[in-house]
Formats: C-alpha cells, structure tokens, sequence
C-alpha cells in the first residue's frame, strides 16, 4: 500500500469541546495547498462529526451535491478515529478482482484509462483513491464504517469526488474513423451517466441461531452531468466467494427518499433514492458476521457503480450496520 495515516479524534458528542476547550476538532484541521488526499477524508469526517456541514462541503467538489446531514453528525455518535491509506489504480484492481498478472495489467489500463476521461470532462489533472476506517461509539458500543473515496486535484487542492472509481474505458487504438468516434461517444456517455452510491447499511435479524445480514439497503443519486436513469433499467451483480447473483432492479426494491418526480428515475443529482435488496430472495443467502461481498449496479447506459459490502464481524446486539 502507499501511505497510511491514523488520526486520533479526542472529542465528545457533537458540538462539544476537542482536546483544547473552546476548540472544536474541525477548526483543529487546517485547508492547506500542501495536504493530501488522506488529509482531506480527516477534515471531511472531523468537520462532519463536530457538527460543521459547511467546513465539510469545503473538501467537495464543486461538480458533486453538497452534504446537508451524515450519520457521523448524529448526536449519538463520538468519532474516535480514522484511518486512512491512499491506494494506487493497480492495487484497488487487484483486490477488487483478484486477477493473474497479465489481466490485472490490462484491467489497471481500463480503469485508469477510465479515470483519465473523468479527469478531463471535470477539468482536472490529478486524482488519488484513498480507503477508510471510521471508528465510532454509538449508544456505548464501538462501531466501524469502512468506505473508499475517489479524491481529485483541483488547482493544487484535494477535493472529494466520489465513492466509486469511474468505469473503464474500451481500448480503441485499433479502430479508426466513424468507429473510432463512436466509441469515443460510447465511453464518454458510460463514464458520466452513472448512479453514484451515496451509502450502503444492512439490517440484522436472525437466520439459523445467528445474527446476520437480512436486508441491504442503498442510497443513490446520479453523477453530475448524467442523463435521466430509469432504475427499473438498472441492472445488479452480486458477487461473494464462489457465489454470483445477477438480475434487474423492479419497482418492489424501489423507494423515493427525495426526489422531484415520483417514477423512479433519477432526473436530478439532488434526487435521492434507496435500493433495497434482501440478502435471501436477491443474493441467495444472508451474508455473515465478517463476510465481504461485491455489489455492482449498471445503469442501461452501460455504465457501472460498485459498492463494497464489508459486514462487521460482530452483529451481537445491532440493529443496523453500515457495511
């Protein structure tokens, strides 16, 4: 891995008092030029945790909607600490798809063939995907929330853009004119109309005498610039171990959280939707105390979202989890 950097957070429940009195932990972190990625994913749950939406909001890009309220935030919840680790194209790949050497090459060139396109519509020359642990105590138990962030260089400063890494591109160097072109279309429509996948938690209930994983729920927006989705167009895979789940999204999975129409399509990033899958009917069992799991929407565009399911590997006495 690259770099890794753990930051301790000494504070009570929001709005009170960090290490110094009369100082709260997001005025401890400082906006410089000169922070890194790993920097940025500290102020931004810092400043969430202490209450501070607008200190937040400062280390968003300006292409993405604003966060107006976090579970972080609730008065329920102390942060205790973050880690966070910046990792290279080629180890993301890796572990996300456990290839042979050859095709973990040609899939580290896709992607970040992908993520160069992203790149330029936005307008900028850097990037860096940066994974991370968020400790926290809730209601006297310690919790974690893992989560990965895809983080740009905009003018010397690192923002937050997204939580997942954009689709890769299609090689085409051997193809010339009209379907050269094409597929220049093809893989810029692919890379900007995709579902964003704002959170993931899970419910727990109990399967067999033990606690497990009953029912996945997602919240999903669309990326800046996106065209209208249909998420009855959308399409999942489902992958854990050996086990691989497909189908489509149907009306019963659906539920408008926010959202200017009532149709289920994603007309607006400000539209807010919530995707809802039990683990039995959709993924063929419950998923287990410590299990990882893959779950990939792909909008009709073509273009893919991928959510990482990591459930804690204690359930006893939750309710909910964010996996």
């Amino acid at each position: 891995m690259v770099n890794r950097r753990k930051f301790l957070i000494t504070m009570g429940s929001v709005g009170t008092t960090a290490a110094v009195a009369g100082c709260s932990a997001s005025e401890d972190v400082n906006i410089s030029s000169d922070q890194g990625p790993e920097d940025t994913v500290e102020q931004y749950y810092t400043a969430l945790a202490d209450g501070e939406i607008e200190t937040a909001n400062d280390v968003v890009h300006e292409s993405q909607s604003e966060v107006e309220d976090h579970f972080i935030g609730s008065e329920s919840i102390t942060l205790l600490e973050i880690e966070a680790e910046e990792w290279s194209v080629r180890e993301w790949a890796d572990e996300e798809f456990d290839l042979e050497d050859d095709e973990l090459e040609e899939t580290t060139a896709d992607f970040q063939a992908g993520i160069d396109n992203e790149l330029e519509e936005i307008g900028v020359e850097d990037h860096a995907l940066v994974i991370f642990t968020l400790t926290f105590e809730e209601e006297g138990r310690e919790k974690t929330y893992n989560g990965m962030f895809f983080i740009v260089d905009d003018g010397g400063e690192w923002l937050l853009y997204d939580r997942s890494v954009p689709s890769p591109a299609t090689d085409s160097t051997e193809e010339t004119g009209e379907d050269m072109e094409e597929t220049g279309e093809d893989t810029s429509q692919e890379v900007t109309n995709r579902i964003q996948i704002q959170s993931v938690t899970g419910s727990v209930t109990e399967f067999d005498g033990e606690n497990v994983i009953g029912m996945v729920y997602l919240n999903v927006t669309k990326a800046p610039e996106a065209d209208d989705i249909p998420l009855r167009r959308v399409t999942y895979e489902f992958v854990a171990g050996s086990t691989v789940e497909t189908g489509n999204i149907d009306t019963s999975q659906i539920n408008s959280i926010d959202a200017e129409t009532d149709d289920d399509v994603i007309t607006s990033e400000s539209d807010q939707y919530e995707l809802i899958f039990d683990t039995t009917d959709v993924f063929g069992g419950p998923l287990q105390a410590g299990e990882s799991a893959r779950l990939t929407l792909t909008a009709a565009s073509g273009a893919s979202a991928v959510a990482e399911l990591l459930v804690p590997h204690s359930l006893v006495d939750r309710e909910d989890v964010i996996l």
